[in-house]
């Protein structure tokens, strides 16, 4: 999706992200809902199936961004 990533701190162990698109335009349509489970690539176009992935859980949704929690190890 393209999107840019802001740290917005911690929830217990992990790290939390927010996930937009950079000019506070509305995120494009998607399904993702609180507690889903993610993988976030690092690259644009990357292979979510790749070892590189990380994954992560739908923390909050909003119409603008996509807080997500990273355990610490891997964000």
């Amino acid at each position: 999706m393209d999107l840019s990533v802001v740290p917005k701190g911690n929830l217990f162990q992990e790290k939390v992200y927010r996930f937009s698109t950079g000019y506070n335009d509305k995120l494009p349509f998607h399904r993702f809902g609180v507690g889903d489970s993610v993988r976030v690539t690092l690259s644009r176009g990357g292979d979510p199936l790749d070892d590189e992935a990380i994954d992560g859980v739908v923390l909050d949704r909003r119409q603008r961004y996509i807080d997500v929690t990273l355990r610490t190890a891997d964000a």
